[in-house]
């Protein structure tokens, strides 16, 4: 179970976060939705320790980081170990293959044998349909590969939940769907995911709870089945108006 409570973060004068807290269950979908500047990257980094905020606890399973005191090192390795991520613009190295992509983490901060990380690398791209590129360079992908590339690397460290910022909003529209779906795939397996997007129908196929962001405040946390409720604030309402005209 992760658990995230009344997590603040500050840059400069703003206060990006202000006191938000959510619980999601083990096996659990959820997905993040609000306005550009709302908080929502903040709030993923802060929970995977990219980001410290100044206060406020992350849970992680028997993992706890309580923020009102720094944290050492040691714990904040430990919390993201727990963790995969999957970024807007795939974070792949370039000089890398994609195999070799997949493989980096594991031997570099799990100190699995190459010959061990191979396998594992190859059974998660194999998984996202690209065992047949694990040669290639990631110029030589197109962006819906590279994305599903990433992936696959968030995939092969076993993490309890992945986290995924936005993972479509790089892409050309005739791309998206081929991530989409192996996140569909992710979420019927029953993996843990916090998701970022602004990819609505998307959202109500596969959330288990769809949380509504605004001004670094969680505003609405419902049920996809609710979510076009007129009975929902008037802030998303708004909000909702503005994704379906787009």
């Amino acid at each position: 179970m992760i658990r995230v409570n009344q997590i603040k973060k500050t840059f400069d004068d703003l206060q990006v976060l202000k006191g938000m807290s959510l619980d999601v269950q083990e096996g659990e979908v959820i997905v993040m939705i609000g306005p550009s500047g709302s908080g929502k990257t903040t709030f993923l980094r802060s929970i995977n320790a990219l980001e410290i905020p100044e206060d406020g606890a992350v849970t992680i399973g028997d993992i706890k980081i309580d923020y009102s005191q720094k944290p050492s090192e040691n714990l904040l390795r430990s919390l993201r170990s727990q963790i995969g991520m999957v970024f807007q613009n795939f974070n792949l190295f370039p000089h890398l293959t994609v195999l070799e992509n997949v493989m980096e983490g594991l031997v570099t901060v799990q100190r699995i044998s190459k010959h061990k990380a191979r396998e594992i690398a190859a059974d998660f791209l194999e998984k996202v349909g690209l065992k047949e590129k694990i040669n290639e360079f990631p110029s030589a992908l197109s962006g819906g590969q590279q994305q599903r590339v990433a992936i696959a690397r968030a995939l092969a460290t076993n993490p309890k939940v992945i986290l995924f910022d936005e993972p479509t909003s790089a892409l050309d529209v005739e791309l998206v769907s081929e991530v989409l779906k192996v996140m569909k795939k992710l979420a019927s397996e029953g993996m843990t995911m916090i998701i970022v997007t602004h990819e609505i129908n998307f959202a109500k196929e596969v959330a288990d709870k769809i949380v509504f962001i605004d001004n670094g405040h969680i505003l609405d946390i419902l049920k996809p089945d609710e979510l076009n409720n007129k009975s929902n604030s008037e802030r998303l309402q708004k909000f909702l108006n503005l994704i379906e005209n787009k």
